[in-house]
């Protein structure tokens, strides 16, 4: 089972696409290294470690939220309360990452 995890992050990690894996609870599990260029682009620093933060919580702590920032947190936070299964898709005018929330091997995408 380790090998086929490990081997589905090296897929997702050569994705064109921002993507996190979350757990259940919003903490970050993985991210590829799209979504690290892309945070790089916006500001983070390089060696700034995403694995083990809370992403909601971050959502809420970003001072200047944009609409794609609170789209992600209420589709995100509506996908771990159970109020839908998969939450909206931003508009295609908008560029997105993804968040997979993980729960005990079901991938939902947020």
């Amino acid at each position: 089972m380790v090998a086929l995890e490990s081997f589905s992050m090296r897929i997702l990690d050569e994705l064109d696409d921002s993507i996190a894996v979350l757990n259940r609870k919003g903490v970050i599990q993985f991210v590829n290294r799209s979504w690290i260029k892309f945070g790089q682009e916006n500001g983070v620093n390089p060696s700034f470690d995403w694995i083990g933060k809370n992403y909601l919580a971050a959502c809420t702590a970003i001072d200047d939220q944009d609409s794609r920032t609170q789209h992600a947190y209420e589709g995100i936070n509506d996908v771990l309360l159970n109020k839908r299964k998969n939450p909206p898709r931003a508009p295609l005018s908008q560029p997105a990452g993804t968040a997979l929330v993980c729960d005990e091997g079901d991938a939902i995408q947020a």
